[in-house]
């Protein structure tokens, strides 16, 4: 929260123009298995569980943009098997206007695929097949896959 609030400050203070800068990080607690996503203007998580996917959005604005920023965070419940996915806003950007989330919802609930990085990829093949031109911003996709793990003695 004092990185958080200390980096808006230095956003917002003493310019003429206006810097600012979207925040989009999510923190696994290993022990509970909670997950805690904290956005600042960024672009939706989805996480996926069996083939349902939940949207994770940003309701607050970028830092740098008011001095007394609210920094908006949800937690969910995390189970084994579940796979979180973030995107920067190119990715969506690059689907047809209108239809960005549904879209990326049958791309992530419409494959079994467990592997993190394939699942990346595949996100990232797919998105770039769909979209009409080429793509006006970058496009990152970072996927993190959640797993109970047993150990015997």
């Amino acid at each position: 929260d004092t990185a958080l609030s200390m980096m808006n400050t230095a956003l917002v203070m003493g310019r003429e123009e206006v810097f600012f800068s979207t925040v989009d990080l999510s923190i696994f607690d290993l022990y509970t298995g909670t997950g805690e996503f904290v956005k600042a203007g960024a672009s939706t998580t989805f996480i996926r569980t069996g083939n349902q996917v939940e949207h994770i959005y940003s309701d607050s604005l970028p830092l740098g943009v008011v001095q007394n920023q609210e920094i908006g965070r949800t937690s969910r419940k995390l189970e084994s098997g579940d796979m979180i996915v973030m995107v920067t806003d190119g990715v969506l950007d690059a689907l047809p206007a209108g239809e960005q989330e549904h879209l990326l919802d049958l791309i992530i609930g419409g494959t079994t695929l467990e592997n993190p990085k394939e699942l990346a990829h595949y996100i990232l093949e797919k998105v770039l097949e769909l979209g009409d031109e080429e793509p006006a911003d970058d496009m990152t996709v970072l996927v993190a896959g959640i797993w109970q793990m047993c150990y015997s003695r």
